[in-house]
C-alpha cells in the first residue's frame, strides 16, 4: 500500500488486500485527514459570498406579492461550499418593512452545494449561521431600496 507525498494518505495498489483491518483503518484515516484539511481551508477564508447572489427587484403582482430575484452565485456557508446556477425568486416579502435576505445551508449542501434563501425582519433576529446577501426596504406594494453592499 502506498501513501501520498504531503499528507501520507494511504492508497491502494494492484494486489493490495482492501478488506484487512489495517486497510479499513487507513481508509478511515484518509477521510478524516481530508475532512480536517477542507475545514481548515474554509476556516481561513471564512463564511461569505465569493461571487454573485445579487438581489434584484421583481416588482409586485397579486400572485407573487412583493418579489425579488437572487442571481446565481457561489459562497461559503458554515464552512461548506455552496452554489446556485440559476436565479432564485422570493415572493411575498412583508410590506412596509426592512428585510434582510440570507443564504443558508440545507440538509444536502455538503453533497450538492445547494442552498436555501431566507428572509428575516431586521429587528426580529440576529443570524450568525447564515450569509447575508442584501437588505431590502419595502413599501406598501413595492420595493423602495435594495442594498447589496451589506453582503457578508
Amino acid at each position: 500500500m502506498g501513501t501520498t507525498r504531503y499528507f501520507d494518505l494511504a492508497y491502494f495498489d494492484f494486489g493490495d488486500q482492501i478488506n484487512s483491518p489495517v486497510s479499513i483503518q487507513k481508509e478511515i484515516n484518509r477521510f478524516v485527514v481530508i475532512d480536517k484539511q477542507l475545514y481548515g481551508l474554509y476556516n481561513v477564508f471564512g463564511n461569505g459570498v465569493i461571487d454573485g447572489w445579487a438581489v434584484e427587484d421583481k416588482g409586485y403582482l397579486t400572485s407573487t406579492g412583493i418579489a425579488i430575484s437572487i442571481s446565481p452565485g457561489i459562497g461559503i456557508i458554515e464552512y461548506m461550499a455552496a452554489e446556485t446556477n440559476i436565479p432564485a425568486a422570493m415572493n411575498f416579502l412583508p410590506a412596509n418593512s426592512i428585510v434582510d435576505i440570507y443564504a443558508a445551508i440545507d440538509p444536502t449542501t455538503s453533497r450538492t452545494r445547494s442552498v436555501r434563501f431566507l428572509s428575516f425582519l431586521t429587528s426580529a433576529i440576529v443570524v450568525t449561521s447564515f450569509v447575508r446577501l442584501a437588505r431590502v426596504t419595502t413599501g406598501s406594494n413595492n420595493i423602495l431600496s435594495i442594498d447589496n453592499t451589506v453582503k457578508d
